[in-house]
């Protein structure tokens, strides 16, 4: 994910993947690695969560790391690291947060401001998409990630315009819309 165009205001999005590809994901840039315990990073995360523009605190950023390593959430990390053994990338895996749209939830894309443009959001992406082993997946995102919208859409994501949470259905098409609007007026097209 790049940083948030502020430019936008923060509106929730979700988009599903009914039929991910099985298969492996793609190789890492040379000098990138998988990290061998995700697990253990939450500090990183966290840094590397609010250094994109969430709207959290570090310590906000730090509770969102410790709702994902609850037992019921069932997340499965997928981190890559850089050259110099930092955070670069990050995708999770875990429980579907809206049953009605799908089993499985891809959630944190994130990808470090120093290793953008370099595939690592999509090799992230693509492992996770991997490990669903076929099932659908789902994933929130926001109108302000519209370069992130794109590339989920490129791994057959597609917009959730039905009811999903307590977003009412005529409200799910408007929000989609209204994304759909900004990011034509920076030259995307979603």
């Amino acid at each position: 994910m790049t940083k948030l165009d502020d430019a936008i205001p923060y509106e929730d999005l979700l988009m599903v993947c009914p039929r991910p590809a099985v298969g492996l994901a793609p190789g890492l840039p040379e000098g990138y690695r998988w990290a061998d315990e995700p697990g253990s990073m939450g500090e990183e995360w966290a840094a590397l969560m609010t250094s994109l523009g969430f709207p959290f605190s570090l310590e906000e950023a730090r509770g969102k790391w410790r709702e994902l390593q609850a037992p019921d959430v069932a997340a499965r990390h997928f981190f890559v690291l850089g050259p110099e053994g930092d955070l670069a990338a990050t995708c999770t895996l875990c429980a579907g947060k809206y049953p009605e749209a799908a089993p499985l939830r891809m959630h944190w894309v994130m990808t470090a401001e120093g290793h953008q443009r370099r595939g690592l959001s999509r090799t992230v992406c693509r492992a996770a998409l991997a490990a669903a082993d076929g099932r659908p997946v789902q994933l929130s995102t926001q109108a302000q990630s519209w370069p992130a919208v794109v590339l989920y859409e490129s791994l057959g994501f597609r917009p959730w315009e039905r009811a999903w949470g307590n977003v009412a259905e005529g409200e799910a098409k408007a929000r989609w819309a209204r994304a759909r609007k900004a990011a034509e007026a920076h030259g995307a097209r979603l």
